[in-house]
């Protein structure tokens, strides 16, 4: 799937400026290949702060959802921006530079986020923004 940041700060919803996991499961593999290059922002890794959680899992998702939600409310009425670095609810534990061509991969049920960098503009013209192509990959027996 190709993806390309688009939503300026000021439209993006609570959920978009947090740290997201893409499947609860252990055995799917993540991928993001930059086709932009390092201006547009990477990739970083994220702690919950009240939980320590850094991934996700079945059990984990049931009463981690609703403490983020309370966490958020609790924050009240702001102005959301896309998460580049530690804040009071997550702390960074890595970030990886885009570069033209590179790929990463980790495991889907990690706490991560784009590293969109607004500065450098946010375009909905391929060869103009940030520009990846994700995939997911089983790795494993499934089931």
């Amino acid at each position: 799937m190709l993806s390309l940041a688009t939503t300026p700060q000021e439209a993006l919803r609570p959920i978009q400026s947090l740290p997201h996991f893409d499947s609860v499961e252990r055995n799917l593999i993540a991928s993001v290949h930059y086709l932009c290059d390092e201006r547009f922002g990477g990739t970083s890794f994220y702690r919950h702060r009240s939980t320590g959680f850094e991934s996700m899992d079945a059990q984990r998702i049931a009463g981690y959802a609703p403490r983020l939600k309370q966490e958020v409310m609790r924050q009240g009425a702001r102005s959301f921006t896309y998460i580049r670095g530690d804040t009071a609810l997550f702390e960074r534990t890595a970030s990886v530079n885009a570069k033209f061509n590179r790929a990463i991969f980790y495991r889907s049920n990690l706490l991560h986020s784009g590293d969109i960098a607004v500065d450098a503009g946010l375009s909905v013209v391929p060869r103009g923004g940030r520009l990846t192509a994700n995939t997911l990959a089983t790795i494993g027996a499934t089931g």
